[in-house]
């Protein structure tokens, strides 16, 4: 064997299994991230969108093919959608366009085509991940792709791949911010409350019955607060009275929805990390660095 064909940048076979291995699964990651990044944000924002048009089609008493006042039909569920659509004709007349006129424009959304959708998510990519993130992606695909190639210089440059995430990391933890939490997550009584101001009661010791009680709580909650009613001791006033406080619970939270701006996809990425996830990142790319530039790590096999 010649010197030339010894060395181990430019000459023939493969490299080690490990490496290759190390490399190959190096890859994976930056290819995952890739697509996670355009496809996470974009898929949230439908599954948003998604849960805020049912909110929409109970607040109206409609379903899922938009058939308002479904007297005909006779099952418990449309019963309930029955009663919000009365619920919604007693609101008054400009918030009944308002909510209606949001509706119409949600569904317009969702029927977006899959090249607008596509278009949607090329932006997220573009401009919603962040730069340093942009550019480990990048460089792990052509470093990664070099080494497997045995190209000169690639195993000194897989040092920029640790950096790049290190400050990436300090960007993510100094200047992004926490998620936001959903925008009708005020509304909701934590478990003290309901246990001390609806129930007045301590907390079931069985785990089995914790689950009754807080939904009983949860009941006198509706109807305390959303109708201004006292619950009534006849079962078949109560659920009425229930089925009216979640009306207008809903169109509390139907509200806090239209009145939210804070979340929009193309942010998505730049919430705040978790340190054991950001520490993880770093250590795996110091980890890739040192693997291939270790003794004979990347001399060919023949």
């Amino acid at each position: 064997m010649t010197l030339k064909e010894s060395r181990f940048f430019g000459s023939k076979g493969n490299i080690p299994k490990a490496s290759r291995f190390v490399l190959i699964t190096h890859l994976c990651l930056a290819f995952t991230v890739l697509f996670w990044s355009a496809a996470l944000p974009f898929m949230q924002n439908y599954f948003d969108q998604r849960s805020l048009t049912l909110l929409y089609q109970t607040v109206l008493g409609v379903d899922e093919e938009g058939v308002l006042y479904p007297i005909h039909r006779s099952d418990e569920g449309h019963a309930q959608l029955l009663l919000d659509a009365e619920l919604f004709a007693d609101l008054p007349k400009e918030e009944q366009v308002s909510i209606r006129s949001s509706y119409q424009k949600l569904i317009k959304e969702n029927n977006e085509s899959w090249l607008e959708q596509l278009a949607l998510a090329s932006r997220i990519l573009a401009f919603g991940t962040p730069a340093f993130l942009q550019g480990w992606v990048l460089f792990s695909i052509i470093i990664g792709t070099m080494l497997l190639l045995r190209k000169e210089g690639a195993a000194q440059a897989v040092w920029i791949l640790p950096i790049l995430v290190g400050l990436y990391s300090l960007d993510n933890r100094l200047y992004a911010p926490l998620p936001n939490p959903p925008a009708d997550f005020h509304l909701y009584p934590t478990e003290e409350l309901v246990l001390s101001k609806y129930l007045n009661e301590d907390l079931d010791e069985d785990f089995f019955n914790q689950h009754e009680q807080l939904l009983r709580g949860w009941h006198m909650f509706l109807v305390i607060e959303y109708t201004k009613e006292t619950p009534s001791e006849n079962p078949l006033e109560l659920k009425k009275q229930i089925d009216k406080g979640e009306f207008y619970f809903n169109l509390d939270r139907l509200k806090a929805f239209q009145r939210d701006t804070g979340n929009h996809p193309l942010f998505f990425q730049s919430f705040r990390k978790p340190y054991f996830l950001l520490a993880l990142f770093i250590i795996w790319n110091v980890f890739v660095a040192w693997f291939v530039n270790r003794p004979k790590a990347l001399e060919p096999q023949y």
